[in-house]
């Protein structure tokens, strides 16, 4: 309290009242300048301290595969479209970088547009306890499971081995 009665008395010695109100929003002015000016530089300091996060990069491959079998082109066309919404994709992997081992979404679960007939067979990898991207494989719903996830889940183990020895 003697803070602000010493401050006041020094801000209104010989001053009306209406010069006390102009001093104190010029005061006030001159503060939210200062507050804003710091606010800039901790902004810039954190930007140039904390790096930007890299877009996740998606490699899709195999698209050949989808003409190997009776798939009409109307839905290899649809499947391409939607893969190359790779938003979609990299929102399905990110889901998988927190999972123990293998996640298999089918159908709907895979949320990857109007393709509800399609699955999703998916592992994180990287070294142990730090999974670094995710691979998967995208085939039909009716897909062999029993041979399809072994194989996701062993190249997923080696690139992990093969990342964690670099």
């Amino acid at each position: 309290l003697d803070r602000i009665n010493n401050y006041l008395n020094e801000l209104m010695t010989g001053l009306t009242l209406e010069q006390v109100r102009a001093r104190l929003v010029e005061e006030v002015k001159s503060d939210r300048a200062t507050h804003d000016e710091l606010v800039n530089r901790a902004l810039k300091l954190a930007s140039a301290a904390v790096p930007a996060t890299p877009t996740p990069e998606v490699l899709v491959d195999g698209q050949s595969n989808l003409l190997a079998g009776k798939a009409d082109l109307e839905r290899a066309k649809l499947l391409l479209r939607t893969l190359e919404e790779k938003d979609l994709v990299v929102r399905l992997l990110e889901r998988t970088l927190s999972a123990p081992g293998i996640c298999v979404f089918i159908g709907a679960e895979a949320n990857l547009a109007d393709l509800t007939d399609v699955s999703v067979v998916a592992a994180p990898y990287g070294p142990e306890g730090r999974p670094l991207g995710t691979i998967g494989v995208i085939g039909p719903a009716r897909m062999n499971y029993s041979r399809v996830i072994p194989l996701v889940d062993f190249t997923a183990e080696t690139i992990g081995e093969a990342i964690g020895k670099t």
